[in-house]
């Protein structure tokens, strides 16, 4: 994920990652309410929301194409799949029951994998700024010198080689919590407004198709209908943890 969020960085102009509260609070849940116009805001008041809600939208569109797409697979989450179906319902084909091609838990690994490494990726992108000449070679935070490179430390996780062999993967206890909360919380917004998820999930699909049509002229694949009722989540009590997508 590291090498996509930086290239996407470069590519939309970005100087600094937008704060993990705006995927955990609003765009994994497709909770855009902040955002609504009310009858009692005034004119300026009604054009911040729009320009907010605007840039907030993109950010959806970054992390449907960008951030989802690192954990799912290119293979699983293709431009065919995430550019024509709803995240939120679309199936994994050839299965014996429903389930789906992006469960909860792909969403809350993606989440948690921005959470884990935002402070190191604007780190990572203001040396590669300020060092052209660095060939992608990025300073490294160690346990052996904790007080040096400290803004290329993992909130939750660390790389070292022996820590990346322990049963967890070098994720610490805080990072495994955060995880399951997350995807709880992903979980209990289906739950509670599966519609909600699938309006707003079509609208990004509108978005992206419209950004990459080019990519899909000579294609003659149609959107998909999707059923009405929630499929069958996937069972993943254990995720096999990555430091650094």
């Amino acid at each position: 994920m590291k090498k996509a969020i930086l290239e996407w960085m470069t590519e939309s102009g970005t100087t600094e990652l937008p704060d993990p509260d705006v995927f955990r609070k609003h765009i994994m849940i497709r909770d855009f309410s902040l955002w609504n116009i009310l009858e009692s805001d005034d004119e300026s008041q009604k054009q911040a929301k729009i320009d907010s809600k605007k840039t907030v939208m993109d950010l959806f569109d970054m992390y449907t194409e960008v951030m989802v797409t690192a954990i799912a697979g290119t293979k699983l989450y293709n431009p065919k799949i995430r550019h024509f179906e709803p995240m939120t319902t679309t199936l994994l084909p050839g299965t014996a029951i429903d389930q789906l091609r992006i469960p909860a838990s792909t969403e809350a690994m993606a989440v948690l994998a921005y959470m884990n490494n935002y402070k190191k990726w604007n780190a990572s992108y203001e040396y590669k700024e300020n060092n052209p000449g660095s060939k992608g070679k990025m300073p490294m935070w160690s346990t052996k010198k904790p007080g040096i490179n400290i803004n290329f430390k993992e909130a939750y996780s660390c790389g070292e080689e022996k820590l990346l062999r322990s049963e967890w993967g070098g994720w610490n206890d805080a990072g495994r919590v955060m995880y399951v909360d997350l995807q709880a919380g992903i979980s209990k917004s289906h739950e509670e407004d599966l519609d909600r998820h699938v309006r707003e999930d079509k609208e990004c699909v509108k978005r992206l198709y419209e950004k990459y049509k080019e990519m899909h002229k000579d294609s003659d694949r149609p959107p998909k209908k999707q059923k009405a009722a929630p499929p069958t989540d996937r069972d993943e009590a254990r995720f096999k943890f990555i430091v650094e997508l």
